[in-house]
């Protein structure tokens, strides 16, 4: 079969096995623990500090401070930003640093400083075990 061939067969399919599209996140869903907790209205954000620990679904985070920036219209949460000492954890996998930055659209973690991560993947050996 000629390559050229199957490479526009895989790229005219790629598209058909379309990845799901994460729900937005409303501020609701965000648990947060704190010190103290402060809102900027005219900059749509939270800046929370102190012991912190927030809960966005299956990601559960403790740091010493952390931002959370919304929409303008206050509706979802767009991004995360936690600061010092930062543990990340969803499902058994943890992530480390200095600062984690967190899109929330594409629950996409960004670790900085002293990162540590430890990854466990669905199916590998030893992921179900405790």
């Amino acid at each position: 079969m000629n390559p050229a061939f199957l490479v526009v067969l895989a790229l005219a399919t790629a598209g058909l096995a379309a990845k799901p599209t994460p729900r937005p996140v409303s501020p609701e869903e965000v648990a947060i623990e704190a010190a103290s907790t402060e809102f900027d209205g005219a900059g749509h954000t939270y800046k929370v500090a102190g012991d912190v620990h927030i809960t966005v679904r299956d990601l559960e985070v403790t740091c010493k401070e952390a931002q959370i920036f919304l929409s303008k219209d206050d509706q979802r949460v767009e991004r995360i930003v936690f600061i010092g000492e930062v543990v990340a954890l969803r499902g058994k996998g943890t992530f480390r640093g200095d600062r984690v930055t967190y899109n929330v659209g594409t629950r996409k973690l960004i670790a900085e400083g002293n990162t540590r991560t430890r990854l466990i993947l669905p199916g590998a050996k030893g992921a179900g075990a405790k």
